[in-house]
Formats: C-alpha cells, sequence, structure tokens
C-alpha cells in the first residue's frame, strides 16, 4: 500500500559552522525518502490518467537544496519526464524557484511530481511502460494548468480553448 507523502518524514542535513564560515551561502538539504507514482501526464495540452506505469518510472523522493534559506534545486531518485536524465534535476516551474521551503512547497512539489508534461520533456515511457485515459470532460482553471507544468499565458490560453470545445 502506498502511503501519502508527508512533509514530517523530511531528513534535514544542514553544513557544519565550520562549513559556513569557508561558504558564506548557508545552504541546508531536504531529502524526502518515499514513492511517489506519477497519476497523470499532459500531451499535446490534453490531460490523461495514468492507469498504469511501469515501475522503473516510480519516484523514490527527492533532495531539496536550499541556499540562503531558498530553494536552489530539485533531484529526484528515480525517473521523471521533466527531469534531466543525466543529473536527475527536476525542472522547476517559475514559481517554485527561489523560494522558503515549508509544508505548502513540500505538497506542491510531490503534486508537481505526480504529473508527466509531455509538452515539455527530457524523456518519455515507453508505449508498453504505460496506459492511460483520456480526461475529456476535464475542465482546467489557470491555477491547476499552471501547476501541470504551463509556463506562459498564452500556453495557458491555447489550452483552455481546447478543452472547451
Amino acid at each position: 500500500m502506498l502511503h501519502k507523502p508527508t512533509y514530517d518524514n523530511c531528513i534535514i542535513i544542514s553544513t557544519t559552522e565550520e562549513e559556513s564560515k569557508r561558504c558564506p551561502v548557508v545552504q541546508k538539504t531536504y531529502v524526502y525518502l518515499g514513492r511517489i507514482v506519477p497519476r497523470y501526464m499532459v500531451k499535446y495540452g490534453r490531460v490523461y490518467k495514468i492507469c498504469y506505469l511501469n515501475p522503473m518510472w516510480f519516484i523514490n523522493g527527492f533532495i531539496v537544496y536550499v541556499e540562503n534559506d531558498k530553494v536552489h534545486g530539485v533531484s529526484v531518485l528515480g525517473r521523471h519526464t521533466n527531469a534531466d536524465p543525466d543529473t536527475n534535476i527536476f525542472c522547476l516551474r517559475d514559481d517554485m524557484k527561489n523560494v522558503t521551503f515549508n509544508l505548502e512547497y513540500f505538497y506542491n512539489l510531490v503534486e508537481a511530481l505526480e504529473i508527466f508534461s509531455l509538452d515539455s520533456c527530457h524523456c518519455q515511457p515507453n508505449k508498453e511502460d504505460v496506459i492511460y485515459k483520456e480526461l475529456p470532460s476535464l475542465r482546467l482553471t489557470s491555477e491547476t494548468l499552471r501547476r501541470l507544468g504551463c509556463k506562459t499565458k498564452a500556453w495557458i490560453q491555447h489550452l483552455k480553448k481546447s478543452f472547451k470545445k
């Protein structure tokens, strides 16, 4: 049984006082070790529910790098379509960069990791790795579209029009 990720399960790793003296930027690392299974996929402006996903695409956690109390980057422990396959650095939306890591950020990050945005991805699962079905009656708000990885107002407007058809 999968457990819902919780902020309380994050491990905080801080730099030592001596390391802080050598580097004026105070760094913290938040490590979450727990399974996250992507549930949705955005492809060509349409939203799909993932019915089956090969376990090799399950995410086993993430590492959040914080500098000066602001999120600097996120590394995914596993494969994700929106993470660089060489470094596993997750592509953060603009609203998720340079903000404080807190409970709300944690849940927004988990939500982002549960979505494969194939319209702006580094790699895709093979056809045999994923089975999905379209959610045709879904009406999306601008907030939902933004969370699904839509970065520009023009793209959000385009998707809204395509969902009204």
